[in-house]
């Protein structure tokens, strides 16, 4: 027999029968008909619902199927029969008709407990309090449908041991979904809230949601999202915000330590956002589509917090979404793509919106690597855009800018900035400031102005502006900046100011090919007198011309007579003048220096007229020279430290004797002269002598002096079919080599100029004796090069032929074939006045620990 508290059970229990002798698969509905009900697992005294349908029907009679009950005016359970609720023909699921009031449902506990699915639907207002489904196995679905008010307690799901397939909220008011409100639950298929509204969502309310396929926010309205209200769900596949999805704010990390593989934001609207909303998150893709966003700072208050190291997203994409403004690197991806978009601003978001400040955040992880922009409108680049940035690309693809601010990009270090295809009204005064950038391209753009010292205190390796319309370049744009090499090609420059490459900056190449430019004022010499590119080619550009301007236009319209020139320049013409333009260049005869010259702008080139001659320190003209062009001289000297020029050429002299060198020299090249570097010796080692590039190609170095080679820092030696005789051991103090090219020389020692050599490149070459400094080299390559071990005969000390009893060695008649008039010994002064001996030693293996790049090839002489 059945206890009573047994048989009032089966009474509010409605449940089909089956005679399968075990647990049914019927899903749970609880639907609300009296002003408060608690549903909860069997007690001694409890209260259920009136209708609670669940899956234990073997162990009820069967004629409890067809019944429900209503409360009497005694308060009595009176039971009817439920003739009006078609039962489904499978008899698998119970449909309830609902006739009642609706009313309140508390869902406090429903013990260790199997349910197929449970469906609570069309109530005023539910409650599903602290560990409501402990020890409850629910397989496929849960499901809460509209609920005028839902309440989730705090760990409302905790210690549940199987969570549903599908979770479902559905036509919903939730008021406020509380901190860990679903912690606990997990591997669920789909999580779907849709058509619900859901004025906060509280901090830590999505804490410990963990293996979810899919969490599905679908046309409903958010009021608040609080600071890391999805913060710490591992292991989440998708996460959506779909299809209408109205939030009214979202603020700081609401992600933060999550793990997200999809974060997808597709047709939502948001008033207001932090704009480190997504900061900490990691996640393989976090995707904004047809959305729009408006992004505020976030309270000072609000410091950001990392337990542990900075969480990123590895790809973020923006497509067809509006902005007013984007902070890339508050974001924390590594990769930012933004496409078809339409963003305000580009910036820091500042307290005050309207003036933009940088404010570093030292706890932020530089881990921003990319950032692409293509087809968007994008009102400017503010200042300090990109300020203290990192990045492998920075680039502009078919979008149109209004302008880029003042320091947009500042103290960073780009790889790459690419403009293509783009329409940008004004890059402003120092747009580009302190930066460091590999290459920068302009490709097919239409600029309408570039701004005075436009780039200004940055170190650029290369730059290109390439079929580009340009409405307006001021003068200066490149303002005390460092560049390897820029190439303008193809451009159609409506006015460019004359001084436009001027201002205080180092190009080491500039080429300007195939444009047409107008200039503020006609045949522009282009480049500056006191700094200037150290290699200019200028050539097929359509240029204005002045008629009269003879040496400009020889400089313009002349290509030079001499080949080895770092100024290469042809066949450019002269917009359509009245008249032809005069290109012959201006001649002067310097008579006290031996010289006569023709001036073409910054060139002169001259050539000796007497048996000995120099180079003036000034030409006396109104130009001011830069380049020196000097050859066919019998005996020359070169002995002017407090010159101006920039580049000096030698050619065929018999006899160069140089003393001194310009402080401004960047390049110094002889060719087919024989030599002499007799400098003096400089108390004042601040003041180096700093040539960029030097060359002896053809020509013999007959005597290096004391402090010949001291003093100097040399980018690029290169000595090329020629002989250099021996080199003092003291003679390169101060002095550092970059590269060391030698091919096809003839070496009496190396010693001396290995060791202040960083790199060494030597091939083809011929070395009197043991070669000594390999040891000091960074990394040297010798190729097919030949050792003659010349001396190898020592002297008795009191021959006759070694009067002052030196340790002298003979030297082998046959080396006189490519070293004449060379001996074996030399007297070196070192610091206290003592001569010793040039050491000089014989080498029957290559033992030296270089590169693998190395390798020697020794030939000696066998007796």
């Amino acid at each position: 027999m059945l206890s009573p508290s047994k048989r009032l059970l089966l009474v509010l229990l409605f449940v089909f029968y089956h005679p399968i002798n075990s647990l049914t698969t019927c899903p749970r509905q609880c639907i609300c008909h009296e002003t408060k009900k608690t549903l909860q697992p069997k007690t001694k005294k409890s209260h259920f619902p009136p209708v609670l349908v669940v899956a234990a029907g073997p162990l009820l009679p069967e004629k409890t199927k067809q019944t429900k009950r209503e409360r009497g005016r005694d308060g009595k359970v009176e039971m009817k029969q439920k003739s009006e609720c078609p039962l489904p023909t499978g008899g698998w699921e119970e449909k309830v008709c609902e006739t009642s009031e609706k009313s309140e449902l508390i869902i406090s506990s429903l013990g260790s407990t199997y349910i197929t699915s449970l469906v609570v639907h069309t109530c005023d207002k539910v409650t599903v309090q602290n560990g409501s489904f402990s020890g409850v196995v629910l397989v496929d679905r849960l499901t809460f449908i509209a609920i005028g008010r839902l309440y989730f307690e705090p760990h409302a799901f905790k210690g549940i041991l199987q969570s549903p397939r599908r979770l479902v909220i559905d036509d919903v008011t939730i008021p406020s979904l509380a901190p860990v409100a679903f912690a606990g639950l997990s591997h669920i298929d789909h999580f779907w809230i849709r058509k619900s509204q859901i004025d906060v969502i509280a901090m830590e309310a999505f804490h410990y949601l963990t293996n979810i396929d899919y969490i599905y926010f679908h046309q409903s309205k958010i009021g608040r999202i609080e600071r890391k209200a999805f913060s710490k769900m591992y292991q989440i596949d998708h996460l959506y915000f779909k299809d209408s999805v109205e939030i009214g704010m979202i603020e700081s990390e609401a992600f933060s330590e999550s793990q997200v593989d999809e974060l997808i934001f597709d047709g939502i609207t948001v008033e207001s956002a932090h704009d480190t909303f997504l900061l900490n998150l990691n996640s393989e893709s976090t995707i904004f589509k047809n959305s729009t966003i408006f992004l505020i700072p976030r309270q000072e208050e609000n410091v950001i917090e990392l337990n542990e190291e900075q969480k990123t997203i590895e790809r973020c994409l923006i497509h067809s979404s509006n902005f007013n403004i984007l902070s890339p690197y508050k974001l924390g991806c590594n990769v930012l793509e933004v496409s078809s978009s339409n963003i305000q601003r580009i910036g820091p978001v500042s307290r005050d919106i309207d003036t933009p400040v940088f404010r570093p955040e030292p706890s932020l992880s530089a881990s921003l690597n990319s950032v692409i922009f293509s087809n968007c409108s994008i009102g400017s680049v503010d200042s300090y855009s990109f300020t203290n940035y990192t990045l492998s690309i920075l680039q502009f693809d078919h979008s149109k800018i209004t302008s880029f601010k003042s320091k947009a990009i500042e103290k960073s270090k780009i790889q790459k900035i690419g403009f293509e295809g783009s329409k940008i009204e004004v890059f402003n005064e120092s747009s580009i400031h302190k930066s460091t950038i590999k290459t920068l391209d302009f490709n097919g753009m239409e600029i309408e102005i570039i701004e005075k010292e436009w780039i200004q205190s940055s170190t650029i390796s290369k730059m290109r502006i390439m079929n580009s319309k340009i409405e307006n370049i001021e003068k200066n744009v490149f303002k005390d900046s460092s560049f390897g090499e820029i190439e303008v090609d193809g451009n159609r420059i409506t006015m460019m100011d004359s001084e436009a490459f001027y201002g205080d900056n180092q190009i080491s190449t500039l080429s300007v090919t195939a444009n047409d430019l107008t200039t503020s004022t006609p045949s522009p010499s282009l480049l500056s007198p006191f700094s200037h590119p150290t290699s200019f080619i200028l050539a097929n550009n359509t240029i204005d011309c002045s008629p009269s301007d003879c040496s400009t236009n020889s400089f313009l319209l002349n290509s030079p007579k001499h080949s080895p020139l770092l100024y290469q320049i042809s066949n450019n013409r002269c917009r359509p003048p009245s008249q032809s333009p005069c290109v012959e260049p201006r001649s002067i005869t310097i008579e006290d220096h031996g010289i006569t010259c023709r001036i073409s702008s910054l060139l002169a080139d001259c050539a000796c007229t007497s048996s000995t001659s120099s180079i003036p320190s000034r030409f006396p003209i109104d130009a001011n020279i830069s380049i020196v062009v000097l050859g066919d001289c019998e005996h020359l000297t070169l002995d002017q430290q407090k010159a101006e020029f920039s580049q000096i050429y030698i050619f065929r002299t018999s006899k160069l004797v140089v003393l001194e060198l310009p402080r401004s020299l960047k390049v110094f090249k002889i060719f087919h002269s024989t030599v002499s570097l007799m400098r003096q010796e400089r108390y004042d080692h601040s003041t180096v002598v700093t040539p960029q590039s030097w060359e002896i190609s053809n020509s013999k170095v007959d005597l290096i002096g004391p402090f010949g080679l001291s003093n100097l820092q040399i980018s690029t030696l290169y000595l090329h079919f020629s002989r250099l005789s021996h080199i003092p051991s003291q003679s390169t103090r101060n002095s550092k080599i970059q590269n060391l090219i030698i091919q096809n020389c003839f070496l009496e020692s190396t010693q001396p100029l290995f060791e202040i050599s960083e790199t060494l490149q030597m091939s083809h070459s011929v070395i009197f004796s043991s070669p000594r400094g390999l040891g000091t080299i960074s990394s040297a390559q010798l190729q097919n090069n030949t050792l003659l071990e010349c001396c190898r005969h020592p002297f008795v000390p009191t021959d006759y032929r070694n009067p002052m009893g030196l340790d002298t060695i003979d030297m082998d008649p046959r080396c006189d074939l490519h070293f004449y008039g060379s001996r074996c010994f030399n007297l070196d002064s070192v610091d206290n006045g003592v001569y010793t001996n040039l050491p000089i030693t014989s080498s029957f293996n290559c033992e030296y620990h270089l590169l693998p790049l190395v390798f020697c090839i020794f030939v000696y002489f066998g007796f």
